[in-house]
C-alpha cells in the first residue's frame, strides 16, 4: 500500500453520509475484495489544524438511520432549491420507506479534499487551478464549520495539507505549490506516472476516514455529525500506475459516502488531452458531476457549479424497515412527486453491514 509522503511542501470535496453507507458500482450485491495491497513505508498524515467544534447547531441523526444527499434538476436541468418533504418518496429495494429526517444541505458541514494531478500534462496549467481553487475555498467554506484539505498525486500521492476548517491555511499551502514540483530531478521512478484511483484510494481511508475525520464527524455513542464528504479532483482522468483499478477505488469513496467532482484539464486546456469517458463514469458512479473547462473562465465557472451544487442538495434521513445487517447491497431510490421531467441525482444504495 503506498501512504502520504510528508515534505516541507507539504485536497477530494460531498458526500452521502449514513452510518457507514457503501455503494455498488457494479451490479454485483457484494463489496469486491481489494487487492493484496504493497508493502511499503508508512507515514501518518497530519493532524487538522484546529479541533472540531461541538457546535449546537451542527445536525446529529440517531445511528439507526441511512442518510441520502441528493441534487433536483428541473426540466431544464437547473438546480431546484425549493423541493419539500412532501414532495418526496423514498424507497429501499422497492419498499418505501418513513422519512425521518429532511433538511436542505445548505446547513451540513462540508468535508472536502481537493486533489491536484501534478503529472507532466498539467504543468503548464497549474497556475490557473491554483487561482481557481483559492476562489473556490473562500467562497465555499465557512471557517469553523466545514473542512478542507489539499493532496497531490503523480506516482505516488502526497499530502500537501490536512484536514482544516481554516481558510488561510489551505490558501497558503495552494500558494506554495509550484512548477518547478511536476518535475524533480531527485525523485526515484516510483514518483514518475499517474496513480489517480490510488490517489482517489488513499485520500479516502487516510483523509476522509481516519482518525481525524472520526473525531470531527462522530458524536457519542447515540449520536453523529452528519457531514457532506466530497473530492474535487484536476486531472486529464488518465491513470498508468496504479495497482487498484478504478472500480475498486470507486467502490472505496462510496463506502464513506464520497460525491466526486473531476474537473477534466489537459495540457493548456487542450480537450483532446482528456479521458472524458472515465471522468463521466467516476462522477456518475459517486453521485458527482464532470466538468470540461476549455479556458480560465469555464475553470473558474466549473469550481462555481461545485460551490452551488453543494449549497442547494438535501438530505433526507430514514430507519430502514430492513434492518438485518447482513451484508447486503440495498437498493435506494428517491422520487419526486408532481414534477414531470425533473431529475433526482442521487446515489444508488448502500452495503446493510454490522457497522451501520
Amino acid at each position: 500500500m503506498k501512504f502520504f509522503r510528508l515534505s516541507v511542501v507539504v485536497l477530494s470535496i460531498i458526500g452521502l453520509v449514513s452510518l457507514s453507507p457503501v455503494f455498488s458500482i457494479a451490479q454485483d450485491k457484494r463489496p469486491a475484495k481489494p487487492p493484496q495491497q504493497p508493502q511499503g513505508k508508512t507515514k501518518k498524515p497530519a493532524q487538522p489544524d484546529q479541533e472540531p467544534d461541538q457546535d449546537d447547531g451542527v445536525i446529529k441523526l440517531n445511528t439507526e438511520l441511512v442518510d441520502v444527499v441528493f441534487t433536483v434538476l428541473d426540466e431544464r436541468s437547473r438546480l431546484a432549491g425549493d423541493i419539500k418533504q412532501d414532495q418526496i418518496d423514498i424507497l429501499e429495494d422497492g419498499v418505501p420507506q418513513q422519512v425521518k429526517f429532511f433538511d436542505k444541505n445548505s446547513n451540513v458541514p462540508i468535508m472536502a479534499a481537493l486533489l491536484i494531478d501534478l503529472s507532466g500534462s498539467q504543468e503548464f496549467i497549474l497556475p490557473q487551478e491554483k487561482d481557481a481553487a483559492e476562489t473556490f475555498f473562500q467562497s465555499a467554506f465557512r471557517p469553523g464549520k466545514d473542512y478542507g484539505s489539499l493532496v497531490t498525486f503523480r506516482g505516488e500521492t502526497e499530502l500537501v495539507q490536512g484536514l482544516t476548517s481554516n481558510i488561510d491555511r489551505l490558501t497558503k499551502s495552494l500558494r506554495r505549490l509550484k512548477r518547478d514540483l511536476v518535475f524533480r530531478a531527485d525523485e526515484g521512478p516510483e514518483s514518475q506516472g499517474t496513480s489517480l484511483y490510488e490517489a482517489i484510494r488513499i485520500t479516502t481511508d487516510e483523509i476522509l476516514q481516519d482518525k481525524t475525520a472520526k473525531r470531527i464527524t462522530e458524536g457519542d455513542d447515540q449520536y453523529r455529525y452528519v457531514i457532506r464528504r466530497a473530492m474535487v479532483i484536476l486531472t486529464d482522468g488518465k491513470d498508468t500506475t496504479s495497482q487498484w483499478t478504478m472500480k475498486q477505488a470507486l467502490e472505496q469513496a462510496n463506502r464513506a459516502g464520497i460525491l466526486i467532482y473531476p474537473i477534466g484539464i489537459g495540457d493548456n486546456f487542450r480537450f483532446g488531452d482528456v479521458d472524458s469517458k472515465i471522468l463521466n463514469d467516476m462522477a456518475s458512479a459517486t453521485g458527482g458531476h464532470a466538468y470540461f473547462p476549455k479556458n480560465e473562465e469555464d475553470l473558474r465557472a466549473a469550481f462555481k457549479e461545485i460551490q452551488q451544487e453543494l449549497s442547494s442538495q438535501y438530505v433526507i434521513g430514514y430507519e430502514p424497515k430492513n434492518n438485518r445487517k447482513d451484508g447486503t447491497f440495498r437498493k435506494v431510490e428517491i422520487r419526486l412527486k408532481d414534477r414531470p421531467g425533473w431529475q433526482v441525482v442521487h446515489r444508488s444504495g448502500y452495503f446493510a453491514t454490522g457497522n451501520n
